[in-house]
């Protein structure tokens, strides 16, 4: 027998007596090829045009249906029932048991010039072996050896909604893959009755075709979906969904977990264009975590987690968070290092809001880690920590951070941030929230010290317009200290269209700070900005010039050196819209030239009016007045 590749037997070219001569098989021959338990018939040009995979341990012929198709027909080579397309496995076919022998074995690669494709057999060999493909189709062995240098086993949908058939298909494949191969589900959707099991497989891919492509619908309720532990594992395209919205109770129901005790944190990992629907946590540490941290040095990209549909009675329900990351779960390594790029969670699955049971996001014993735009929105909070609770961190970082349409109705007071014990150096750059409502008996807030003391949270940029429709009673404070000490905030860069706010913070403790930087200054007499009144200039000399600008929800702030004719009851500019305030107040003046300390009157039409004056002079205008109070 002549050797084919990788130093395996060549393929016989020959075909079970009576099967029908197929053109263009191999270049010069005239039948069909036989693999093992596989048919492969070729068209005129060399492409392939029917791939047809048979039980082990049988012979294809009439009466003997394959295992699975790919043909643009309906009848096999010898005239059995097929269906057109890629056909599916039917409960109880056997598959398993193949793949565990290592006689079946399943690849991608182009039929026909179109999409992925079934092939092949591995003439015995175990899961993992390199393949010998037969004759000169260089494009399919390719393939067979995979696109990340090893084999790539793709696996069809059962159509067995129990979730026996499917669960059993891939857990076995999933189970020996090791690295450098993968396992690919097809498009469609597949049904699971237990967790995808990758925790002690070692480095591994286990790819969808894409989260708008392949589900994985978990049957039953309170188990995980995914598991992964170890190495340079890849979870990735795909989405992951319970049939049913698991509720507080369900503390297992974790649609992807991370993390074992035996064999390690995820480390280099890769999780991403995942969509989790109706968790009781999208993600999370495993609970049996207690010395390693679940995962570090990881990627997470393109995480989508939607919950708020109804449970096994019935009732809607949200979950507990759609993400719950705890470093070791609290006693075990912290996690470090980690990049997130566009998390999206909202919890509207039936279209009506419907509360966590816990923070919308809850990050602890997390350090050095990166937040690209993180999207919450669509739900109720009910926890005192929010939207997102971070507590043990530190050198954090969120570029883009967005809460939307979300309703705070706690007693005390909840915050769209609760700020936890341990906490520092965290760093927000671009915060902005739309369409929420505060309500309740109790202040809400936009960040909420919820423990501990000594905490260092900066703000580069806060918008939150009034006019989105929001409800902000009976009172929003930018920060609610929540009588704890020493916690400092530095806010800069506010909207100076809002955010509404009757207060900049409230509880404040033993030195508590809230420093807010204005960004936005208006200079009078530039374009687009009110001009002096008659008599009245920037008095120069490398003097700051007359600035109005936000610095807090409802406070505003003038600032600058202004040279003008002193003359007592003399308007010297107009404030526009958005910085008139409801009653009279007053800004302090000093006249330099005289050394005296006068004062300005704010009125409601924005009229800025210098009460008393002895002459011309220098005057220096700096103070804070209120929008409303």
């Amino acid at each position: 027998m002549s050797e084919g590749l990788g130093g395996l037997p060549a393929a016989p070219l020959n075909t079970p007596g009576g099967a029908p001569l197929i053109p263009g098989v191999q270049p010069g021959l005239q039948q069909a090829a036989v693999v093992a338990n596989v048919v492969i018939i070729f068209g005129p040009t060399g492409a392939v045009v029917g791939l047809f995979v048979y039980k082990p341990g049988t012979i294809p012929g009439p009466g003997n249906p394959p295992l699975v198709s790919v043909t643009a027909g309906t009848k096999d080579p010898y005239g059995n029932t097929v269906i057109a397309g890629v056909s599916t496995y039917s409960p109880g076919s056997g598959t398993a048991a193949a793949f565990n022998s290592g006689q079946i074995a399943f690849f991608t690669g182009p039929m026909g010039g179109g999409g992925p494709f079934v092939l092949a057999s591995t003439f015995g060999y175990a899961v993992g072996a390199a393949m010998s493909l037969f004759g000169p189709q260089t494009g399919l062995q390719e393939f067979a050896l995979g696109n990340t240098g090893g084999e790539t086993t793709y696996i069809f949908p059962s159509g067995d909604t129990t979730g026996a058939d499917d669960f059993t298909n891939i857990s076995d494949v999933v189970s020996t893959i090791g690295i450098p191969n993968q396992v690919k589900l097809a498009p469609g959707q597949f049904y699971i009755n237990d967790t995808i099991d990758m925790h002690a497989v070692g480095p591994a891919t286990f790819d969808g075709s894409g989260s708008g492509l392949t589900v994985l619908n978990i049957v039953g309720n309170n188990i995980p979906g995914v598991w992964a532990a170890g190495n340079y594992q890849r979870v990735r395209h795909m989405s992951i969904r319970y049939e049913t919205q698991q509720n507080s109770t369900d503390t297992n129901a974790i649609g992807l977990m991370l993390g074992d005790d035996t064999h390690g944190s995820c480390f280099l990992s890769e999780f991403e264009d995942l969509f989790i629907e109706q968790s009781a946590y999208g993600m999370a540490i495993n609970p049996a975590v207690t010395t390693v941290a679940g995962f570090f040095a990881c990627n997470f990209k393109d995480i989508h987690i939607f919950g708020g549909g109804n449970d096994s009675g019935n009732n809607p329900s949200g979950g507990i968070s759609a993400i719950n990351f705890n470093g070791g779960n609290g006693t075990g390594a912290g996690i470090t290092t980690c990049h997130f790029d566009n998390v999206f969670v909202h919890d509207n699955f039936q279209g009506s809001l419907q509360p966590w049971s816990g923070p919308a996001v809850e990050l602890r014993n997390i350090t050095d880690s990166v937040f690209n735009s993180l999207d919450i929105e669509h739900g109720i909070l009910t926890s005192q920590g929010g939207a997102l609770t971070l507590a043990q961190c530190a050198g954090l970082t969120f570029n883009s951070t967005h809460f939307e349409e979300l309703e705070l109705a706690g007693t005390p007071g909840l915050g769209i941030v609760g700020i936890g014990t341990q906490v520092g150096d965290i760093n927000f750059n671009n915060v902005s929230v739309r369409f929420s409502t505060f309500t309740g008996t109790s202040h809400n807030s936009v960040f909420t010290v919820t423990g501990g003391s000594g905490q260092f949270v900066r703000v580069n940029g806060l918008d939150m317009p009034t006019s989105d429709g929001g409800d902000l009673t009976p009172v929003l404070a930018l920060v609610d200290f929540n009588n704890a000490t020493d916690v400092s905030f530095i806010i800069e860069g506010i909207d100076p269209s809002g955010p509404l706010a009757t207060v900049n913070y409230i509880n404040a403790g033993a030195g508590c700070s809230l420093t807010i930087a204005p960004v936005f200054w208006n200079y009078v007499g530039t374009a687009g900005n009110p001009g002096f009144a008659a008599g009245w200039s920037n008095f120069g000399a490398g003097n700051a010039n007359l600035a109005f600008g936000m610095v807090a929800p409802q406070m505003a702030w003038i600032n600058g050196v202004i040279l003008g004719s002193g003359a007592a009851g003399t308007l010297i500019f107009t404030l526009p819209a958005g910085f008139k305030p409801a009653s009279d107040q007053f800004i302090f003046v000093v006249d330099v030239t005289a050394g005296a300390v006068l004062s300005a009157g704010v009125n409601p039409s924005g009229q800025i009016i210098l009460s008393a004056a002895p002459a011309a002079h220098e005057y220096a205008l700096n103070g804070q007045y209120a929008l409303a109070i």
